[in-house]
């Protein structure tokens, strides 16, 4: 492991409507934010290979602070949390429901972060 790429981060999740709302925040975020070089990832449109959706970005935060960013729709966010058969959810839900989840807080886990 190479101890110069780890970073002492602060991350967060932003979670929008739709597909053209994620691009939007990541231009709204590297418009006040100086993103790092080589950090950003277009898991929208290049989803690994397990469906995982997401667009993640690092940036120089408030005072310098290194801060991850990832930017995703409810849908994603689901999927990501819950797996892709979580997709029944919005398959089976009526249109115009809003489904909130409550799994949005990172994992507890001290060995891992809540990147993919």
């Amino acid at each position: 492991m190479n101890l110069d790429r780890v970073y002492d981060v602060v991350a967060v999740r932003v979670i929008v409507p739709e597909i053209p709302d994620c691009y939007e925040a990541l231009g709204i975020v590297h418009k006040k934010y100086r993103p790092l070089v080589g950090r950003i990832k277009d898991y929208i449109s290049l989803p690994k290979p397990n469906g995982y959706r997401s667009l993640h970005t690092t940036v120089f935060g408030p005072r310098g602070r290194i801060l991850e960013i990832q930017i995703r729709t409810p849908r994603m966010h689901t999927e990501a949390e819950f797996g892709i058969a979580a997709h029944w959810i919005y398959s089976s839900a009526k249109p115009g429901a809003t489904i909130f989840c409550a799994a949005t807080r990172p994992k507890k886990s001290p060995s891992r972060n809540s990147f993919g």
